[in-house]
């Protein structure tokens, strides 16, 4: 996937890596043409580009987008800039992926241990916050590349302990299923 939405302009920082980034704010169908004619010229270095305030396109400009959203060039990446996801349309969050705000550096570093500290969390609500914290990591490893297959499959491991804890699951059980199975990036 190479369309993202996201929420925090300091998230941004974190997914592009590598990239000429250029923003843009499209406010008339007469701005999508002209990005779908500049489009067209092939990209020869990686390229990110930030469409700012894209919760506040018209239907119009949504419609337009649709195509170039789904198959961007190899590469390009599409990253929708919103202050709230309600106001975008069903055709476009199928479109993008939704990248929640990525824990700091500094919560990434302690991440790991306290991963491996499993055995210490005792109340549901810790689980759930270290898991959103890995999702988030893995959601950061996603956008920039990563690894694809392990991330995913991290991802989806992390989501289903998640879900089941949220669930009322069996704490210990899930956390330990989910140290098991996770796979080294």
């Amino acid at each position: 996937m190479h369309s993202y939405i996201y929420q925090n302009k300091e998230t941004i920082k974190d997914l592009v890596v590598n990239s000429l980034i250029i923003s843009l704010e499209i406010t008339s169908l007469d701005d999508v043409k002209k990005l779908h004619h500049d489009l067209k010229l092939s990209q020869r270095q990686k390229t990110s580009l930030i469409l700012t305030n894209a919760d506040t396109f018209s239907s119009e400009i949504y419609n337009a987008l649709l195509k170039t959203l789904e198959e961007p060039n190899d590469n390009l990446s599409f990253f929708l800039e919103v202050q709230n996801t309600n106001h975008l349309p069903p055709t476009i969050l199928s479109r993008c992926l939704l990248v929640k705000n990525t824990p700091s550096k500094k919560s990434l570093e302690t991440l790991q241990p306290n991963l491996g500290n499993w055995h210490k969390i005792q109340k549901r609500n810790e689980a759930l916050e270290l898991l959103t914290s890995l999702t988030h990591y893995y959601h950061s490893l996603l956008v920039k590349g990563n690894n694809l297959k392990k991330v995913a499959t991290n991802l989806s491991l992390t989501d289903t302990a998640y879900q089941n804890i949220k669930k009322n699951g069996h704490l210990l059980l899930n956390l330990v299923n989910l140290t098991i199975n996770l796979k080294t990036i």
